[in-house]
């Protein structure tokens, strides 16, 4: 019942999003929102945002947790969504011995690539899943080299609930934007 819950307001938000901004071509929702990423999310949310997302032209970019067969690991990830066509981001780090477990068998298993961006319809975004805000040195290659036209951030606060650590956070993230002259488009989970 939960997860039926969950794609409703998933849906609603992106309707929502889509309504308030018709000219909108991307909806970003938080890291982890949707919880874990399977076949019945995949379908329910199919589903639900095929028409919205068609008939606007746009993306929804829906935080997940991927879980990796075989494992009790799972990748942060972003889904990507046109309407027709999944594509999948996974976060290059997470927060150490928070969500990444080095040496054990569990948690969340970070990617470690060297370049964080992708094609979302015209525009090349430079990704950025909650602890990666933190990291400038992280994003330097995407930013110098890959030359992205925004910056996507995803977070959930949980990890920082009641702490100036979501200040710290979104401040990081909002300079390394100004510096680079880049919209920042920032969606947080506080729950």
């Amino acid at each position: 019942m939960e997860e039926v819950v969950r794609y409703s307001k998933t849906e609603k938000h992106v309707l929502d999003a889509l309504r308030a901004k018709p000219e909108a071509k991307a909806v970003v929702l938080p890291e982890a929102y949707v919880g874990t990423w399977n076949l019945n999310a995949k379908r329910a949310l199919k589903s639900l945002l095929d028409k919205p997302l068609s008939e606007h032209e746009a993306f929804a970019l829906v935080g997940a947790a991927v879980p990796i067969e075989g494992s009790a690991l799972a990748s942060n990830s972003l889904m990507i969504y046109d309407g027709q066509v999944w594509a999948r981001y996974d976060a290059r780090f997470a927060v150490p011995f928070g969500m990444w477990h080095p040496w054990t068998g569990d948690g969340t298993e970070p990617t470690f690539a060297l370049f964080g961006t992708v094609q979302v319809g015209q525009q090349r975004a430079l990704m950025s899943l909650c602890f990666e805000d933190l990291l400038l040195g992280l994003h330097l290659p995407s930013l110098l080299l890959e030359r992205p036209d925004v910056i996507v951030s995803a977070a959930n606060g949980w990890w920082v609930r009641n702490s100036s650590a979501e200040v710290v956070q979104r401040e990081h993230i909002e300079a390394i934007a100004r510096i680079f002259d880049l919209p920042l488009v920032r969606a947080v989970n506080r729950h």
